[in-house]
């Protein structure tokens, strides 16, 4: 398998199912080798998965895999340095735990890691911390969108669907035929692409309704990714790279498909202990900050303080540091400013 990820301020990252980790901070003039001592200090395994954090480039994560009878096993490391030091995460422990990782760019601070072979779904909410079991019947491939942090979860013939953090999954509409490959919007929060045995369908509600759309014949269509301008890039392995209309083009759309106002809908749960997801809508591109307070007025938290696309966003707030008690959710854009009052019961 051959991963690409970007990150703001030229970061690439390129691995594949070898013992090969590079990274480039310069747009990929010039890389890097970053699992090199890892690998020479453990030379039966295999490099499985690899990303870099969210938010800070110099956090990497590998997943490892030793063949044993059979079964990966030896799974996920993380580098605080770049890789320059890498050491074995135990809280996802050691044995059938070769997996994926799912980096949360929605927030910047979420990264989740899959085990293939046991199904579990493991959470680390800020960088450097701990990863903690969230579900532990997650199977399928999943997919997380990078605008509200929704997750897919695909399977050939059915799709669910996470808002709370891999925690439950809930059934979606699955559009006709066979899942073979999947995409999902990089700047556009439900914005999905399917091709199947049937042929290729595109939602704009997060999976709820599917609509077809005109696309290359192919026996086998290969990967699928979606530019920020909406167009469609699809790897087809008899013909190479087809790239598509844009049809995803945000000129094009209907107004509902985007909000019309600011909005901070209702946080959930409420109560909560410890994670609460904040929902928020922009109409346009706009810088949003996202503020936590206590009764006496003063900051907790920030949770957002940046330019924000156009749509639906969720972000999410880990109050495990503070003590039970109403709190309030500040949202403001220019002269827009919202509250609501939350509470937080141990």
């Amino acid at each position: 398998m051959l991963r690409v990820s970007l990150h703001d301020g030229g970061q690439i990252q390129v691995s594949s199912d070898s013992p090969e980790l590079t990274q480039s901070s310069d747009n990929g003039q010039t890389w890097v080798d970053v699992i090199g001592e890892l690998m020479h200090d453990h030379p039966d395994l295999v490099l499985r998965d690899a990303a870099m954090h969210p938010s800070d480039p110099t956090i990497l994560y590998a997943s490892l895999a030793e063949r044993t009878a059979g079964f990966p096993t030896d799974a996920l490391y993380i580098s605080s340095d770049q890789g320059e030091s890498w050491e074995a995460v135990e809280e996802v422990g050691e044995e059938y735990n070769a997996g994926t990782l799912h980096p949360d760019l929605s927030d910047g601070q979420r990264i989740y890691f899959q085990t293939n072979w046991s199904g579990q779904l493991f959470r680390s909410d800020s960088p450097g911390d701990a990863f903690a079991l969230v579900n532990d019947d997650c199977y399928g491939i999943l997919y997380v969108d990078p605008s509200d942090g929704s997750i897919y979860q695909i399977f050939n013939t059915e799709s669910h669907i996470s808002r709370d953090g891999g925690e439950t999954f809930n059934p979606i509409s699955h559009p006709s035929g066979e899942m073979q490959t999947f995409a999902v919007h990089p700047s556009y929060a439900g914005r999905l692409v399917a091709g199947t045995t049937e042929g290729f369908f595109h939602s704009y509600d997060h999976g709820e309704h599917w609509l077809a759309i005109e696309a290359p014949d192919s026996p086998s269509p290969g990967a699928l990714s979606i530019g920020v301008d909406g167009t469609l890039y699809m790897l087809d392995p008899s013909e190479g790279i087809w790239i598509g209309e844009g049809f995803l083009d945000v000129d094009e759309q209907s107004n509902s498909d985007l909000p019309i106002n600011y909005e901070l809908p209702p946080a959930y749960p409420n109560p909560f202990n410890p994670s609460l997801a904040i929902p928020f809508a922009v109409p346009e591109r706009a810088r949003v900050s996202l503020r936590i307070y206590n009764v006496l007025g003063r900051e907790v938290a920030t949770l957002i303080n940046r330019d924000v696309t156009p749509g639906f966003h969720t972000v999410h707030w880990d109050a495990s540091n503070l003590s039970s008690g109403i709190y309030f959710v500040n949202m403001s854009s220019g002269n827009k400013d919202m509250v609501q009052k939350v509470m937080l019961l141990r």
